[in-house]
């Protein structure tokens, strides 16, 4: 079958190019967010051993 209207076929790839472009996007940001708040939480967990063994050691 003959497509008669190949702009519209076009078109819709073009659409669907760029939703799965924006869906990348949103996995990246979400995975930058997540390491960034990642390495907060472990400096928190430093930052507490730290303290707890220099409040026992006098």
């Amino acid at each position: 079958m003959i497509d008669r209207h190949p702009e519209r076929q076009r078109g819709f790839v073009l659409l669907v190019a760029l939703g799965v472009l924006g869906v990348l996007g949103l996995l990246a940001a979400t995975f930058a967010t997540l390491s960034r708040v990642e390495r907060v939480v472990s400096n928190s967990y430093v930052d507490k051993v730290r303290a707890k063994m220099l409040a026992q050691s006098g």
